[in-house]
């Protein structure tokens, strides 16, 4: 067992990214939690961690001893909208996907998000519930994804939507 941060610990084979975003003052969550699923996610040089609103003495995810500096670390913060404390270590799917619209280019958050529907992973009431309060072009994402999902599925590149990781 290490100690991650005060009141955390993990296994010495826990997940890096779930220890290093934990270590950081959160939990992981928009891309970075997409890429432990079988979701299809692009390749991200960034750690994504969710914060509460009030969050305070963000550490580098690399040492506890170091403050957060966000471009040196190359962490994506996303304040959540309640205060408090974070009690899980991964962000729910449908919870990444709205942080991962708010990060992402529209192509980029529509093909994830279709790859998790596509998966079963996340149902598109779940996906309304999460996004209700974020900006209107987030919410229109949604709108998005429901035609295409009476649609043959596209991707990027012209293709079906993959299913799970890239090769």
């Amino acid at each position: 067992m290490i100690r991650v941060r005060q009141g955390w610990y993990a296994a010495s084979d826990a997940t890096p990214a779930v220890v290093q975003a934990v270590r950081v003052g959160g939990s992981l969550t928009s891309l970075s939690a997409t890429s432990l699923t079988s979701i299809w996610t692009p390749p991200d040089e960034q750690l994504h961690v969710a914060v509460a609103r009030n969050a305070s003495r963000l550490r580098s995810p690399h040492s506890s001893t170091r403050p957060l500096a966000r471009q040196r670390d190359r962490v994506c913060i996303h304040p959540l909208e309640q205060a408090g404390v974070i009690y899980e270590p991964v962000q729910s799917t449908a919870r990444a996907l709205a942080h991962a619209a708010q990060c992402q280019t529209e192509e980029m958050a529509l093909t994830v998000i279709d790859s998790a529907l596509n998966l079963g992973l996340v149902t598109e009431p779940e996906l309304r519930a999460q996004f209700e309060g974020l900006p209107r072009r987030c919410r229109r994402l949604l709108e998005k994804v429901e035609r295409r999902s009476r649609q043959p599925q596209l991707a990027l590149v012209g293709g079906p939507v993959p299913r799970g990781p890239p090769p």
